[in-house]
């Protein structure tokens, strides 16, 4: 019985010390590519409100916006979004300038476009010293590869890996290619089929 009696316990301590742990388990989720320009969908201005509208609405806290820097150029609007992205609450982190694939650039003129980013997002607040690969690529060759950790440990920037990647921007573009093209979308089917892929 006293065997029987310490089973149970070990057991419940185990169980309560499994609960405690899986408790404190975060998801961050992160969206790449911002400032997006206008859409079939939606217009950049649009879809920047409307994702500050559904995070507010499902209580997220903060969301992890990675940058583009090029969207500032290249949109009217997109410094004016990034800013209401941060006065949000949510962050923003270095994704490129140019969102050039590592294997096919020298390292000086990747490390040399990941600074420009930088430097255009000195001036938003509410952002971290995180950079992700575009295309979630590193390089290929093991000596480009080190020469571009190093330039990022040098900048002050830790590599923002993705662990579950949901392929949401192959489903994006599947989505605009069918509405640039007149199809009809049932949206139940898309968003079920989209986050069927977490």
């Amino acid at each position: 019985m006293r065997i029987l009696f310490q089973l149970l316990i070990t057991i419940y301590i185990v169980l309560t010390f499994q609960t405690v742990v899986f408790a404190q388990k975060r998801i961050v989720i992160s969206y790449d590519d911002v400032p997006y320009g206008d859409r079939a969908l939606y217009s950049g201005d649009e879809r920047t409100t409307r994702f500050i509208q559904i995070l507010n609405e499902v209580n997220s806290g903060p969301v992890l916006f990675f940058v583009t820097t090029r969207g500032i150029e290249k949109t009217a609007t997109g410094d004016k979004r990034l800013h209401a992205l941060s006065n949000a609450g949510h962050i923003l982190a270095n994704h490129s300038h140019s969102h050039m694939w590592a294997h096919k650039t020298s390292a000086e003129d990747y490390l040399a476009d990941i600074d420009l980013a930088e430097k255009h997002l000195s001036e938003f607040d509410n952002t971290r010293a995180w950079f992700r690969f575009p295309f979630l690529d590193e390089g290929r060759k093991p000596e480009h590869i080190a020469a571009l950790a190093k330039g990022l440990e040098q900048c002050g920037l830790s590599n923002g890996y993705v662990i579950i990647d949901t392929y949401d921007w192959h489903m994006e573009t599947r989505l605009q290619e069918a509405l640039e093209k007149g199809y009809a979308i049932d949206y139940k089917v898309y968003v079920v089929r989209n986050l069927g892929t977490i």
